[in-house]
């Protein structure tokens, strides 16, 4: 059977079928305790600290993908994913492979944890894109203002390279979310 996609003149079309194969990838992923808002979220989400009006939480992205939307990336909004509350912000965890993966170069292993420099940056982003849209920007506007006051941060040389590996990643000690060597 000859590749539907070679005759296709729309290409957003592409889009949809990769996005349709990923809901139907993870279906049988999908756990059936699965917690959004209750005491059962502490085991994929965890509180890091409140900033600019935001609480921050580091997610599990693979337990939102399979669980809630296959769109997560690296981190969201409100505004953006309609499962966070508007006063949320979410960082994954780790570099992520879904819809053609995450792009990122320098990446040493699949499912890779960030770095706190990646974890901020992405923080930085997200704060910035959730702003302006909550200014009156659409996605398209945002996005390129947060990579851009990613890039100004200086965290990283570029928002898209992780640092070399091996860094601190973030452990839970104690109760709290830490950097850990």
């Amino acid at each position: 059977m000859p590749d539907a996609r070679k005759n296709m003149t729309d290409r957003r079309l592409f889009f949809w079928m990769d996005f349709e194969d990923e809901i139907q990838k993870r279906a049988p992923k999908k756990d059936p305790n699965f917690d959004l808002n209750g005491p059962g979220n502490k085991r994929w989400k965890k509180f890091i600290r409140e900033e600019d009006g935001f609480k921050i939480f580091a997610v599990s992205g693979e337990t939102v993908r399979n669980n809630v939307d296959v769109t997560f990336g690296h981190g969201g909004h409100g505004l953006v994913h309609v499962c966070i509350p508007l006063d949320e912000i979410w960082i994954d965890m780790r570099h992520y492979f879904c819809l053609d993966g995450c792009d990122c170069d320098n990446l040493k292993r699949k499912n890779q944890p960030v770095s706190k420099e990646f974890f901020e940056s992405t923080t930085i982003h997200e704060t910035t894109e959730f702003l302006e849209m909550k200014n009156g920007r659409r996605f398209n506007e945002s996005d390129p203002i947060a990579r851009q006051a990613e890039r100004g941060a200086g965290l990283l040389v570029d928002p898209t390279t992780e640092i070399d590996w091996p860094y601190p990643v973030l452990k839970e000690v104690g109760g709290k979310m830490i950097w850990v060597a």
